[in-house]
């Protein structure tokens, strides 16, 4: 069976089947979406990125077209950080944005935070979004994944977390990814098995109906 890397920022190898993360502004240009059977991707513009940005009305076009395509299956990574450069308020401006664009395509969206969690769960509260929202690489304590899953969130565990957090994770509310890691997707899945007392086996099958179920039965397996 195929392991399923949910967010990722590298070509798929053998035995992967990946969501491939690129961001629309860093690599404007660069990367060609193109069918794949173990490849589908996620656009969006990263809050590190968001100042090349200049112009959000022709980024979000941009943006709206290449969710369009039936390649990508997820906006992000986007989200707020208070750890880089760009301007606090313009991030969240960009953010506000796109989560509105993914609400009106049915696109779930990937989200990137650092230290932002009280404005982001603030954003989540104003609004009616229905679509779902997942934090790639969490690291957080058991604490606040309680609060996030109140308020509907999803997670992705990379390489590095905090085990009592991921040990009490709902099995129907997280992915397993690598990021921009150069650790193996096998040993990130035998690493979370082994937290969860559970066959490598048992979690490839999880994340396989979890995927098929945020993305609308989508046929990636």
């Amino acid at each position: 069976m195929d392991l399923l890397n949910f967010h990722t920022h590298r070509p798929a190898v053998l035995g992967e089947r990946v969501v491939r993360s690129l961001d629309l502004c860093s690599e404007c240009g660069l990367f060609d979406i193109t069918s794949s059977q173990n490849e589908l991707f996620s656009v969006g513009i990263h809050p590190w990125s968001v100042c090349q940005a200049v112009d959000l009305n022709a980024s979000l076009e941009r943006l709206q077209n290449l969710l369009a395509l039936p390649e990508v299956c997820m906006l992000g990574e986007c989200g707020l950080d208070k750890c880089c450069r760009t301007e606090f308020d313009l991030q969240l401006l960009f953010f506000r944005a796109q989560v509105e664009l993914a609400e009106s395509m049915g696109k779930p969206v990937v989200i990137h935070c650092v230290r932002a969690y009280d404005v982001l769960l603030s954003v989540r509260r104003a609004s009616t979004f229905r679509q779902p929202w997942i934090i790639h690489g969490f690291r957080g304590k058991v604490a606040l994944m309680e609060q996030l899953l109140r308020m509907g969130f999803y997670f992705s565990f990379g390489p590095y977390f905090q085990e009592d957090t991921l040990r009490v994770c709902p099995e129907d509310r997280f992915f397993i990814e690598t990021d921009d890691f150069a650790d193996s997707l096998l040993s990130v899945y035998q690493h979370v098995a082994l937290v969860r007392n559970m066959s490598v086996e048992t979690l490839i099958e999880l994340q396989q109906e979890r995927f098929s179920f945020l993305c609308l039965n989508r046929q990636f397996f």
